[in-house]
C-alpha cells in the first residue's frame, strides 16, 4: 500500500489492485481512511470504497468478455478494454474528510468515459453529508448556487450547451473547500466531452448566512 499523508491522526492510504490480460486492463488505486477512533466506521467506509470499484470493474470485465466473443465471432480485432479507478483528497481539517474518486472506462469506443464520487465525510459523527446538511434550514441556497452558476456558465458560454443547466439536482456531487463549495457534473451532462467534468466553485461569502456555523471554515 502507498501512503498520502493528510492533514491531521486520520490518513488516507492506497490499497492497489491491478492486473492486464488480452481483453482487459485494470487497475484501481482505493482509498483506506487509517487512523480514525471510529473504526466501525472507518471500517464501513473503507468497504464502501472497495465494493463501488469491485463492482465498475466486474462491469468492465464482464464487458469485455462480451466483446471478445463477439469480436471472434465476426472476425475483428478485440481491443482492450480498461477500468481505472484513481481518487485524491481534497480536504481533511477541522473533522471533514473530502475524497473524490473517479472511475474511468474505455470498452473500445473512440474515447472513454469518466464518472466521479465524492464523500464528504463529517469526522464527529461518521455520516457521510448531503448538500443539504451544510445549510440551514428554511434558506433558499439552491437559488443562489444557481444563479452562481449561471453566471460562470454566461462569462464562457462557448464551452456549455445552450439551456443545457436547469438547477442543481437534490443531491448534486459537490466538495466543501476552505471558504468555498463546488459543485461537479458529469460528463455530457451540460457541457461537450472535451470539457470535461464540469465545476463550479461557490464562494462561502456568496452564501451569505446560509451556511451552518459548523462548515464555516477557513
Amino acid at each position: 500500500m502507498g501512503m498520502k499523508t493528510v492533514g491531521n491522526n486520520i490518513r488516507v492510504i492506497t490499497r492497489r489492485i491491478a492486473k492486464t490480460t488480452s481483453i482487459l486492463k485494470e487497475d484501481l488505486s482505493l482509498p483506506v481512511i487509517t487512523g480514525w477512533s471510529k473504526k466501525r466506521t472507518e471500517s464501513q467506509l473503507n468497504a464502501k470504497f472497495a465494493n463501488y470499484a469491485l463492482a465498475f470493474s466486474k462491469e468492465i470485465e464482464d464487458e469485455a468478455k462480451n466483446a471478445a466473443i463477439e469480436a471472434k465471432k465476426q472476425g475483428y480485432p478485440m481491443r482492450q478494454h480498461e477500468a481505472n479507478v484513481q481518487y485524491k483528497v481534497l480536504y481533511n481539517k477541522n473533522d471533514l474528510l473530502v475524497i473524490a474518486i473517479t472511475y474511468y472506462q474505455y470498452l473500445g469506443g473512440a474515447h472513454g468515459l469518466t464518472h466521479q464520487d465524492i464523500f464528504n465525510i463529517d469526522l464527529r459523527t461518521g455520516k457521510i453529508l448531503s448538500l443539504s446538511d451544510i445549510f440551514k434550514s428554511g434558506t433558499n441556497y439552491k437559488e443562489i448556487i444557481d444563479q452562481e452558476i449561471r453566471e460562470q456558465i454566461n462569462a464562457q458560454p462557448e464551452l456549455y450547451f445552450p439551456n443545457a443547466f436547469k438547477g442543481i439536482l437534490d443531491y448534486p456531487t459537490f466538495a466543501i473547500g476552505d471558504n468555498y463549495l463546488t459543485i461537479y457534473f458529469e460528463l455530457y451532462e451540460i457541457a461537450p466531452y472535451y470539457v470535461g467534468l464540469p465545476e463550479f466553485k461557490i464562494p462561502f461569502s456568496v452564501l451569505g448566512d446560509t451556511i451552518k456555523e459548523r462548515f464555516l471554515i477557513g
